[in-house]
């Protein structure tokens, strides 16, 4: 007993005491400080949270260390030589002595110790009288210390055998578990290097634990349970152990094993609970982030998680995948908003703590020495400027603004990396042949690994989606990829780079010899299943949004590589285990497409399946001899060469490289099949050179044909297109023409002119022609004019000779009869800046596969201007009886989507003025609101995706989407706004895991102004009976 009195009374354990005490008020400013860059950084990944939480943590574990520090050099400050141990009671408090007395005077003369009674005082200070009841609180609570750190250790013992315990109960389980069934043991092999996870592990399977864990450090070990391999598939399975993986690849355990000995430290602390209790989910949720960029898997992972569920309390130093928030992973998997945590109450009970404990140390008098600063982690701004966006097409339309990050498969970001935006869809050129995919800009990433593409064109095109790829390159990396739809801005895109592989192999001519200087080029990257086409006709392609495929064919960036003297190669920065379409070209030769794959050797059972021959290891090419034609084109009088011709394949494969354009006047053609080739040559624009075209034919044992193309000028004829019933020029307006009655003769050149020009800003045109008959007429669809492809303009003829045209062309263009909107608010003022839609009867029909007939509509897109007009000159250019019975729907908003009017229109008859005047008079636009439900349950249902439509007035029964699309909140609620008044509108749901009602059950309609609410709308689930709203 004497012993134990002797260890309350010695001076450290009260030292002591007052840093547990002391630690009360810094833990939970710690922890109020850890909520709030948690909160701020809950848009960011799980491992920057992960990272912060867990440096606030250690903090905790330094604050007690610094207040030990300080509060000892006070001791040895303030503590007599001799005979004055009541003094030790007081100094853990007296940080800071005040002017004329020191806190550590007062608290001894507060202290009941009799030696401190009888004891004068060493100060001239005026005691404190006994009654004070501050002093008598301090007294109190200097006296209790001890008492608080023998409660403290009992804690800390007991809670450390409860530690020690899980732990020896986890080593039993390894200790009587199984090895690894065979079956298993190559593929966590691969798993494991998939993680880069070089380290030897072992895998035990025990039919005691039930989900798996990872255990240890130096020597780690994964515990399997011995149910998992009958429960799940084997993608969830291979899921979880990527998951324990990747646990042992970022040392969670030892980060694990100091958070639990910090818990035992500070057990007293709900703060300390509470951060602890946040790491684990942030880097549960870190981990899951890992598997996902690994596998691309979600749904299969988030199974896995729902199937081990129900589970066992695991042991405190292991760590399971099942382990911490099952309900906020799975979200946070999905894509859905992350529901709270649950950590209110531990942060109220923390600001209280803190404010009880300031208000304790105010209330005795006491003042730091020194204010306890913790190391402060300052995020460095870069003042540089943005990485700059590098833009490859000048003319075309818009592409939403895009946005991202590039990361690697641990989560971090990469920086440096270059970024490509690029076309993922053909487009078809006016001769049919397909053009390459294009670059349309090019970006890196800066130092968190982030990028962003604003004001890209991409070119305009004829086609149905604007899907775009995202492609990713850094040295190290092999290539990343994402396909968009852009249509609309998409941000918070992630490009994951995985460790690279290469292909290697040999190109050889049909001699056997090698073939040097060839060029190695990655054209496409699919899935093994896509390369070898086992699960595709015969032929076909993967689809463009298939995310293992994308196309990289006249990409600027592409992996390629050059043979060497004996022709190998080794093609580099290659994602593993996918198939590659590889081209091959040198200018000797023929084109040659390969498929390939990296994998050792393909499954025998994709091989039983596959439709095309795919290589695998190491990779044997032939070549084929190819011809080649080379011309030089020269000026007909001087012999001197003309820079900047071009020439265009006709009558030739596409996969014949074009070149374009020529700035020396020297074009060859590479990789020609056929001793004949048909070549069509054009000189620079804006001169006064013929075009050429001739069918070149090789003489027998010659692949290279060398040809001298002499260009002579042509004959000058200046023309005009203007408007009938002003008389103005037409500027911009494009012309065509073409030479009457010619004839292609074989091996003879054949002389013509450009094709088409452009008219200047007073209508004009200049061509050069030969001598012949010309027919001239205008091409295609001109803006606020009569337009007929069923019956096109009469073409004006002239007849060029030497001594010039004999007439000048005149194209005369009917004007169609147009609108002058004049638009204006509920108050009669203009309205600028206004949006209009409309769309356009087109001359042209589809005919579909049941043999019916529909018109198709080209869309007419403005914006009123300052006045608030806008000139609708697009709407009746087709020449068609029946427009003057159609009713055409124009919908004008306002810039900020407040107001709105429909307004019907017809075509005006054929005496009426050419311009009509509408005012337009907008309206407040309505909003529609509501709830989605569990119909069983009530329950919100989150994340239900609702498209608003409209009703198309006139003779169309169509709805139409809005454009006005969002997705329900964590309460389920909704709100739309853009309704244009006294309109019949309908709501489209959809949902992912709920049945949705029909759009026909959701029709609403609104006043000015006015808000429709439907209330709760019922979803059932997918195999339940129908749903609607209430």
């Amino acid at each position: 007993m004497n012993g134990f009195h002797e260890f309350l009374n010695h001076p450290l354990v009260t030292h002591w005491g007052a840093v547990l005490l002391h630690f009360v008020w810094q833990g939970a400013a710690l922890a109020l400080l850890a909520w709030v860059v948690l909160w701020m950084c809950q848009r960011q990944s799980a491992q920057l949270r992960y990272l912060l939480a867990t440096g606030c943590l250690f903090l905790m574990l330094l604050c007690p260390v610094i207040t030990w520090l300080n509060l000892g050099e006070h001791i040895q400050r303030e503590t007599p030589a001799a005979g004055a141990q009541s003094t030790t009671n007081a100094a853990p408090f007296a940080h800071v002595p005040e002017v004329g007395t020191t806190s550590t005077d007062r608290l001894l003369q507060g202290a009941e110790s009799p030696a401190a009674s009888r004891a004068p005082s060493s100060t001239d200070a005026k005691p404190f009288p006994p009654n004070e009841p501050g002093l008598f609180q301090v007294s109190a609570l200097v006296n209790t210390l001890p008492w608080l750190v023998a409660v403290w250790a009992c804690g800390v013992v007991i809670l450390s055998l409860r530690m020690i315990g899980g732990w020896l109960i986890a080593r039993n389980h390894v200790s009587n578990g199984n090895p690894l069934r065979d079956t298993w043991t190559a593929r966590v092999n691969q798993l494991a290097d998939l993680v880069e996870l070089t380290r030897a592990i072992r895998w035990i399977e025990s039919s005691v634990v039930q989900v798996p864990q990872a255990l240890g450090w130096v020597k780690p070990v994964i515990l399997l349970p011995a149910s998992l391999f009958t429960t799940l598939t084997p993608a969830e399975i291979e899921c979880l152990l990527l998951h324990e993986l990747i646990h042992l690849r970022r040392h969670d355990f030892l980060v694990n094993l100091l958070q639990c000995l910090i818990e035992t430290l500070f057990f007293y602390h709900p703060g300390v609970y509470w951060l602890s209790r946040r790491i684990r989910l942030e880097r549960e949720l870190a981990c899951d982030a890992a598997v996902v960029a690994l596998t691309a898997d979600k749904l299969t992972f988030s199974r896995a998680l729902l199937s081990l569920a129900e589970q066992a309390q695991l042991p405190s130093p292991a760590l399971a995948a099942t382990g911490s928030d099952l309900t906020i992973r799975i979200h946070a998997l999905l894509g859905l908003k992350r529901a709270g945590s649950g950590s209110g109450i531990a942060l109220w009970i923390c600001l209280a703590l803190c404010m009880f404990s300031l208000g304790l140390v105010s209330r005795a008098n006491v003042a730091l020495q020194q204010v306890v600063k913790s190391p402060v982690v300052e995020s460095v701004h870069s003042h540089d400027a943005a990485p700059s966006i590098e833009r490859f097409v000048t003319d075309g339309v818009p592409v939403p603004d895009l946005s991202g990050k590039v990361l690697d498969l641990a989560g971090k970001p990469v920086a440096g990396a270059t970024v490509y935006l690029r076309q993922s869809m053909r487009a078809r050129s006016g001769r049919g042949i397909p053009r390459p995919w294009q670059d349309l800009a090019r970006t890196t990433t800066d130092a968190q690994g982030k990028f962003r593409f604003v004001d890209v064109l991409d070119v305009e095109q004829d086609r149905v989606f604007d899907p775009v790829d995202l492609v990713a390159l850094k040295d190290g990396y092999a290539l990343g990829w994402k396909h968009v739809l852009t249509t609309r801005p998409v941000t918070n895109i992630r490009l994951t780079l995985e460790k690279p592989t290469a292909a290697t192999g040999r190109v050889i001519d049909e001699a056997g010899q090698p073939v040097a200087h060839a060029e190695v080029r990655l054209k496409h990257l699919m899935s093994l299943r896509h390369i070898t086409q086992a699960d595709l006709e015969q032929g076909r392609w993967p689809s463009w949004k298939d995310r293992q495929f994308v196309a990289l064919d006249g990409f600027r960036d592409a992996p390629v590589a050059t043979t060497d003297a004996t022709g190998r190669f080794e093609l580099k920065g290659l994602v593993a285990e996918r198939g590659l379409c590889l081209q091959v070209s040198h200018p000797e030769y023929l084109l040659h497409d390969l498929y390939a794959a990296t994998v050792p050797q393909l499954a025998p059972e994709m091989e039983a399946l596959s439709k095309r021959p795919v290589q695998t290891g190491e990779i044997a090419v032939t070549l084929e001899p190819g011809y080649r034609l080379r011309l030089r084109v020269v000026d007909d009088e001087t012999g001197t060469l003309i820079p900047g011709v071009r020439y265009i394949p006709d009558q030739q494969s596409y996969q014949v490289p074009p070149r374009q354009h020529d700035p020396d006047g020297v074009i060859e053609i590479t990789h020609l099949k056929q001793p004949q080739f048909l070549a069509t040559v054009y000189p620079p624009e804006h001169t006064a050179y013929l075009a050429y075209s001739n069918l070149f034919t090789w003489p027998a044992e010659t692949r290279l044909l060398e040809v001298e193309i002499r260009l002579p000028k042509g004959i000058p004829v200046r023309g005009r297109v203007i408007n009938e019933a002003t008389g103005a020029g037409v500027p911009d307006a494009p012309v065509a023409w073409n030479l009457q009655q010619s004839q292609f003769i074989p091996e003879t050149p054949h002389l013509h002119p450009l094709h088409v020009v452009t008219t200047d800003a007073d209508g004009y045109f200049l061509v050069h022609c030969p001598s012949g008959e010309f027919a001239f007429q205008t091409r295609g669809r001109m803006r606020g004019f009569q337009f007929n492809s069923s019956q096109p303009q009469p073409a004006k003829r002239v007849s060029v000779s030497q001594k010039g045209p004999d007439s000048q062309p005149v194209i005369e263009l009917q004007p169609a009869p147009r609108i002058q909107l004049i638009i204006k608010d509920p108050q009669g003022q203009p309205v600028p800046g206004a949006d209009i839609r409309t769309a356009a009867t087109s001359t042209r029909s589809v005919q579909l596969m049941d043999g019916s007939v529909i018109q198709s509509f080209i869309p007419i897109h403005g914006v009123s201007d300052a006045r608030g007009e806008y000139r609708l000159d697009q709407l009746f250019m087709t020449d068609s009886s029946d427009q003057e019975k159609q009713l055409h729907e124009v919908v004008i908003r306002n810039a900020d989507d407040t107001l709105g009017a429909q307004l019907l229109v017809q075509r005006p008859p054929q005496n009426a003025p050419l311009e009509q005047p509408i005012e337009v008079q907008l309206q407040q636009l309505g909003f529609v609101e509501g709830r989605t439900v569990h119909e069983p349950t009530g329950a919100p249902i989150a994340g239900t995706r609702i498209v608003l439509y409209r009703k198309q007035q006139g003779d169309r029964d169509t709805y139409t989407a809005v454009g006005e699309l969002t997705t329900t909140a964590a309460d389920g609620s909704f709100r739309l706004k853009g309704v244009l008044p006294g309109l019949e509108h309908y709501l489209s749901l959809s949902h992912t895991r709920y049945k949705t009602p029909n759009g026909i059950h959701l029709r609403f309609q609104t006043t000015s102004g006015n808000t429709h609410d439907f209330g709760q709308i019922s979803l059932g689930d997918l195999n339940s009976p129908s749903s609607g709203a209430e």
